[in-house]
């Protein structure tokens, strides 16, 4: 019995030690790579064998990503950039690491969207990306938008206000087992402190 026993912990830490040489994690930094403005990377479970697969080039939109994790939806990977695009207010992209393909999915505009999204985008359980900007929206203290990947539709769905909903949000949303969204802002509310 203690010798079954045995062979079965040992083939557990196996199939634990497969697993963990084929997991890779992606993940991005505001500087470095070829114009010193970005660029995703990808790494294996045990932070070693360390790859850049995507250099932000000034002839390509969007430039400093934001927040270290990419938002992973059917295969895909998902981010911003604070700055960039058409208006220079940042993007949203997304990254293919099967066909190593980026596509800016929207230019950030101000009022209409938002400007400079510093945190990155989750996942909701309806299946659409939710994130927040820093500035823009009406009255350019942030906007929490949705992106709908089905349509290639970005949505603003708030407008920050300060004193009542606080403003500049530099971290991501995330999403309570109620499925509303829960986040925090880094100034505003009633004692300007967020």
């Amino acid at each position: 019995m203690k010798i079954k026993l045995n062979i079965v912990w040992l083939a557990l830490l196996l199939c634990q030690f497969s697993q963990a040489q084929t997991t890779e994690f992606y993940g991005m930094t505001p500087y470095g790579g070829t114009d010193n403005i970005g660029l995703i990377f990808k790494t294996d479970s045990n932070g070693e064998n360390q790859t850049v697969v995507y250099n932000f080039v000034y002839t390509n939109p969007g430039k400093y990503p934001a927040g270290g994790k990419l938002c992973e939806a059917n295969g895909k990977l998902y981010g911003t950039t604070t700055d960039g695009g058409i208006y220079d207010l940042g993007v949203l992209y997304e990254y293919d690491p099967t066909t190593k393909a980026y596509v800016k999915l929207h230019d950030f505009d101000g009022e209409n969207s938002g400007r400079a999204p510093y945190s990155n985008v989750i996942l909701a359980s309806n299946g659409k990306l939710y994130g927040t900007t820093l500035n823009g929206g009406v009255n350019d203290l942030g906007t929490l938008f949705e992106y709908d990947i089905s349509t290639n539709t970005l949505t603003k769905k708030l407008d920050f206000d300060g004193a009542n909903m606080g403003m500049n949000v530099y971290a991501n949303v995330i999403q309570a087992a109620n499925g509303k969204l829960n986040g925090l802002t880094n100034r505003g509310g009633t004692n300007g402190v967020g």
